[in-house]
Order: structure tokens, then sequence, then C-alpha cells
């Protein structure tokens, strides 16, 4: 069975977020072969586009609460106090540099485990109809292209599994998905649920003698 997945899924992996549990073991059944995972290349790109975004973000929070944790201590009845969240602040540092690390991780293992959608002009040009036709996100567009791409090549059945309900969990692309007799679920739990459900039926446990 083909299970698409998105940067979402890589998310989820890298800093253990509620459906890790699924992910982690969808990714299992890839390395067993009992299922072939396929993810977008542009999705393993994504992910460091939005934690340079987060660190950024970081930094400046921790300079500002710094600022203002200085000025804060500059009073004798604040100063203890002031000093104890100032230690403090540096996990918004600390946070991204593991993050950093735990994502090098994830997506060493995504590269030895899952099948890649390559990114090629005929899919960023795909993608640049599906923002028009279905009001997608840039970076939506492409991942939904990529899919369609594989779909187009392999068939199904299969089934894309994305966290992102609000923009792909759509009846157009839900439609789109069924023409290659592929199911689309909003949620990685329910995702799991419906793969090992699958992989049951196609392979039911052999009658006792």
């Amino acid at each position: 069975m083909i299970v698409l997945a998105e940067t979402n899924f890589v998310f989820e992996l890298s800093f253990s977020r509620d459906k890790f549990a699924s992910c982690l073991d969808l990714l299992t059944l890839a390395e067993r072969k009992e299922i072939e995972l396929l993810l977008p290349a542009y999705s393993l790109v994504e992910p460091y586009e939005t934690m340079i975004r987060r660190q950024k973000a970081r930094v400046r929070a921790h300079d500002m609460i710094r600022t203002e944790i200085a000025e804060i201590g500059r009073s004798e009845q604040f100063k203890e106090p002031a000093s104890q969240l100032g230690q403090l602040t540096g996990l918004l540092i600390q946070a991204g540099e593991v993050e950093q690390q735990e994502l090098a991780k994830v997506i060493t293992k995504l590269l030895e485990v899952t099948t890649l959608i390559d990114l090629n002009a005929a899919i960023l040009q795909q993608a640049a109809a599906y923002r028009d036709e279905l009001g997608l996100s840039p970076q939506d567009s492409v991942v939904f292209a990529s899919v369609m791409a594989a779909l187009a090549l392999r068939g199904g059945p299969a089934c894309f599994i994305t966290k992102n309900s609000k923009d792909f969990a759509t009846p157009d692309i839900a439609e789109a998905l069924e023409r290659y007799d592929c199911k689309l679920l909003s949620d990685f739990a329910d995702g799991h649920s419906y793969v090992v459900h699958r992989l049951s039926s196609d392979h039911p446990p052999a009658s006792a003698p």
C-alpha cells in the first residue's frame, strides 16, 4: 500500500508532537516494507524554512526579554527574581538548537526509509495551476502537485495523510485524489488506523487447521 504524507509528518517526528506515536509507527511500517511511504522532496526542505523563521523570532524575543529583565533587575526588590528569569530565557535559544539536531536526525532517517517525490519543472508548473484552481498557498500547491504527480505514475490503493485539514481537506482535493484510488485523511492517528486496517484486510491471519 502507498502512503503519502506532507511536511507536518516531518514536524511530528522531529518535535514529538501529539501524533508522534502514529507517525513513528507509519515510519516503522515503511522500514519493514509493509507500506511504501512517499514524501514530496519539498517537505524535507520546508521544515528548515519554518525553523529559521522560528529561531529568528525566538532570538528577537530573547533579546527583548533580557533587556526588560535587566531593567527590572535594577530595582533592589526585583533583583533576585530577575536573575532567575534571566536564566530561563536561555531556554529559548537552547530549544532551537535541540530542534535543529532532532530535525537533522529525522531527515536522515526519512532519506533512508521513504521514497521522495522529486521536485521538477512539471510539478512546479502544475503547482501554479493549483494555486489558481484550488486557492492553495505556494507551499501547499507544491506539496499537492507532488502528490498528484506520484499518484499519476503509481495509482492506488493509496492514502494521503495530512494534518493541514484547513487547506487540503476540501471536496475538490478529495475528489481529485479519489480518481487515483487515494483516500484523503486529515489526522495522522486516523491515517495510521486506516493503514493498519487496510493491511490487516489485505493480509488476514491464516485460519487455524
